[in-house]
């Protein structure tokens, strides 16, 4: 018996009770069928709850301790712990008073600031794997992660939620619903700071979009924020006693997030109860008053008004108090005593950096998270047994597209290619190609070295075909002497801004990356170079040069004849004086035309495989990317579908993209989010049916974006920095399209399946066990629990994997509530004709 527990919520400003009905529902049936339950419900299923904020072990101890140490702190040691350091991933310590050093890294989706680490899946694929259980187990190995590089906060997970499809940080976040969200923020939370991490929830609050996100004013009214926006950094709070939030960029109804008394005092703390560490996102801070009286405990990354000049003359005159700084600085010593970090060394060395756990997590994530969307005539999956050839096509077939841009960035030690994964997934008897089709001669695409690119090694037999070039990192900008790191690197794409690459210790610092192109068919190629100072080499002899551009960034580009096979040496060169530090090199034909043999092998080819969507410079942070597919995919796909229906889409993207042009003709569509590392061998076991897809939708996907709840108030008036206004106040996802009786493309929840289930037997009971019918709609004014259970069985022809989801409808209309909401869910691993008793409380 599985039990599934509802987390009891409030309207807090409202204080309304609202008797419910609750639905159930699955979508895992194939070709496009949706199972949907209904439970009607007689009772009110949610009670008022008033949370009382998060309790920590030994607090009395805990408080004892840091009392103590703050007696012994002066006014100048205290202000020093209010901002981080020069290298804005540290903040300080007291050496004096043995306080130690807090070591901060980028997340969510990896630890990506201290060298190589494992890339995980993105936030919404973990999100569609619908696994509570799982996302702690991906928290737990980020922990580890965190605890062999001895990073003491985490800076993670991001629980904004998903307004419109263009948000370039959707792909880190948990979907559209809150309630979902709040579940996978739990156990993401649970799982990292169980072995003694710190998280930093991010990004509060309702930082949904990331263009003009330094400026942008959100308009959103008190019930959106309480029902909608702020759930999952409550449930994170209150539920996983996270440690720390991080104030986002934004300003939310005319106030910046750093300095937004509502959200930091009124909310968090007084009606919370958060006890932990309030930090603002990197450079968040506009002026130090404010902030620092309305509850920014922290600015982060370098100091600029947290200064101990600015803040000693508000002292002086009265504005501050030396009690508000204490009570600053008490906070980061009670997450450091309570972490233990005074007791033992944050740098775990029996966890190896390159973790075979993680790797395993990792994949683990994946095969849960991907999601099949359509199946036309169960053309999948592949039999090896009749598939005797597959072409492998798009820009995202090789080399790999693991994640998205920005602070999820992870260069991870190893990473597989979907071309790669599916001819090793493919077998011996199946003749699988890869056919490039690059989108042009985009320099910020991440399309370095194309596939051919070939790292020659520092020792060892040269040529082996690895893909990849040699780096070589100098201190100093100008190449000279030994370098001080030389390894090998999968590209050209590296967005270092004002700090330094881990390779180097220098502010001032070049590299050099070698390697050999060889292009796999006669035709005319685009080299192609964007950076602050970089030049480009072939065989020898200049190419592209911006070397003398300091000021920003200089994008330059080369079309030139390349024959079949012909190796070719390139030699990228950069260096790095000031300001922001960007370099990408790319290279791929300069026509996306197809060639008359590929054509010819498209044609013939049993199945297609076209791997298309964003990549990271398109889709990241800091910007937000296009609801169409980018350069010209679109047509190339057409193009591929009209000499091969049998093609199967492979999409990469953190949530829905335009898809009327090109859905109705190919058979089959597998969302494969951004998935880490090892991402793409699932992906290649799902196309052979050795992995049973059972991801579902976090997200509702829209046919055209007129339909989006947010269409018409995104990006909002540009004027004086930006205003945004959330006219669809609580109707955010399924709700609008529920409320608006809109029929999506595939509806939140959604995801299909290779076998087939029957949920069977519901019942509905109050906590006293008077049972209520299970399929009419009752009445009255009961109060407290219910108890919604269901016989669930695997009714086809393989194993598979059921989520079962229950949702809440109103009984009471009076007041304007969603015609269902997503309450309770869980997911079941089912072998054939098994039956599990389902039970949701």
């Amino acid at each position: 018996m599985i039990t599934l527990l509802n987390r009891a919520f409030k309207f807090s400003q409202w204080r309304q009770q609202q008797p419910s009905n609750a639905v159930a529902r699955e979508a895992g049936a194939p070709a496009f069928q949706v199972l949907k339950l209904l439970l009607l419900v007689v009772a009110l299923l949610v009670s008022m709850l008033v949370g009382s904020g998060p309790s920590y072990a030994d607090g009395d101890t805990v408080e004892l301790r840091v009392n103590q140490l703050l007696s012994q702190m002066t006014i100048d040691e205290k202000i020093k712990m209010l901002s981080g350091t020069s290298d804005e991933m540290h903040l300080p310590g007291i050496a004096r008073l043995q306080i130690p050093e807090l070591k901060f890294s980028d997340g969510p989706v990896g630890v990506r600031c201290w060298g190589r680490a494992t890339a995980y899946p993105c936030g919404a694929m973990l999100a569609a794997s619908w696994d509570k259980n799982l996302a702690r187990e991906y928290g737990r190995a980020l922990g580890r992660d965190c605890r062999a590089r001895g990073v003491h906060v985490l800076l993670g997970p991001g629980v904004d939620l998903y307004r419109e499809p263009q948000c370039g940080r959707n792909f880190e976040y948990f979907g559209e619903d809150p309630f979902l969200s709040a579940q996978m923020a739990v156990g993401y939370v649970l799982g990292v700071q169980g072995e003694g991490v710190a998280t930093s929830v991010k990004h509060y609050a309702a930082n949904d979009q990331e263009i003009l996100r330094t400026t942008i004013d959100t308009i959103v009214s008190e019930r959106r924020l309480h029902e909608i926006c702020l759930p999952p950094f409550k449930a994170a709070v209150q539920d996983a006693n996270a440690w720390t939030l991080m104030a986002a960029y934004n300003k939310v109804n005319g106030y910046w997030c750093t300095d937004n008394e509502i959200l930091l005092t009124d909310i968090l703390r007084r009606e919370w109860g958060f006890k932990g560490v309030l930090m603002s996102d990197w450079g968040a801070v506009h002026e130090c008053l404010g902030p620092l009286t309305k509850g920014t405990d922290l600015e982060m990354g370098r100091t600029i008004y947290y200064t101990p000049e600015a803040i000693k003359i508000y002292l002086q005159e009265g504005k501050v108090t030396e009690a508000q700084i204490d009570e600053h600085v008490r906070r980061v010593l009670r997450m450091s005593v309570s972490l233990g970090f005074f007791d033992r060394v944050q740098e775990d060395k029996s966890i190896p950096l390159e973790n075979p756990g993680s790797e395993a997590t990792a994949l683990k994530v994946a095969r849960e998270g991907l999601t099949l969307l359509k199946n036309q005539d169960d053309f999948l999956p592949l039999s090896r047994a009749i598939t005797r050839s597959i072409v492998v096509v798009g820009p995202n077939a090789c080399p790999a597209v693991i994640g998205g841009g920005g602070s999820s960035g992870i260069e991870p030690f190893s990473k597989i290619s979907l071309f790669d994964a599916i001819k090793s997934g493919a077998g011996s008897a199946v003749d699988v190609q890869y056919i490039p089709a690059c989108p042009g001669a985009d320099p910020t695409g991440n399309l370095s070295f194309d596939y051919q690119g070939v790292f020659e090694p520092l020792s060892g037999n040269p040529g082996h075909g690895q893909r990849g070039f040699k780096a070589d990192y100098f201190e100093g900008p100008d190449l000279q002497g030994t370098a001080r790191t030389s390894r090998m690197e999968f590209g050209i794409n590296n967005w270092w801004g004002e700090n330094h690459p881990n390779e180097v210790t220098t502010p001032e610092y070049s590299v050099r990356w070698t390697g050999k192109i060889k292009p796999a068919q006669t035709d005319e190629y685009v080299l192609a170079c964007a950076s602050d100072g970089a030049r480009v080499l072939l065989d020898g002899k200049p190419i592209l040069d911006n070397w003398s551009t300091h000021k920003g960034i200089e994008r330059s580009c080369l079309i030139l004849p390349f024959k079949r096979n012909e190796v070719h040496d390139i030699v990228v060169e950069y260096h790095h004086l000031s300001g922001g530090a960007d370099v990408q090199f790319t290279w791929g034909k300069a026509s996306s035309q197809l060639t008359s043999a590929e054509m010819e092998a498209i044609r013939n080819a049993d199945a297609v495989v076209y791997a298309g969507g964003f990549s990271p410079s398109l889709e990241g942070e800091g910007h937000d990317r296009t609801y169409d597919l980018p350069d010209d995919q679109p047509t190339i796909l057409k193009n591929i579908v009209r000499l091969n229906k049998r093609t199967i889409f492979v999409l990469n993207a953190g949530g829905n993209v335009a898809m009327n042009d090109w859905i109705d003709a190919v058979p089959a569509l597998i969302h494969a989010w951004y998935p880490g590392q090892s991402g793409n061998i699932a992906v290649a076991q799902a196309l052979f049916g050795d992995l049973n897809p059972s991801g579902r939708l976090p997200d509702t996907f829209e046919k055209r974006w007129e339909d989006s709840p947010a269409y018409g108030n995104y990006p909002g008036d540009p004027a004086n920095g930006g205003t945004v206004k959330y006219e669809e106040g609580i109707y955010v996802g399924y709700r609008w399209f529920d409320k608006k009786e809109i029929a999506p493309r595939f509806p939140f929840g959604y995801g299909l399946s290779y076998t087939t289930f029957r949920l069977a037997d519901l019942q509905v009971s109050q906590a006293s066990g008077n049972a209520a019918s299970g399929n009419a709609t009752g009445s009255g004014n009961a109060t407290g629990d219910v108890t919604a259970s269901a016989k669930v069985s695997n009714t086809g022809a393989r194993q598979g994997a059921c989520v079962v989801q229950l949702y809440v409808r109103p009984l009471d209309r009076s007041i304007d509530r969603p015609v269902q909401e997503l309450k309770g869910f869980t997911r079941v691993e089912l072998s054939l004709e098994k039956a599990k008793l389902l039970t949701s409380r």
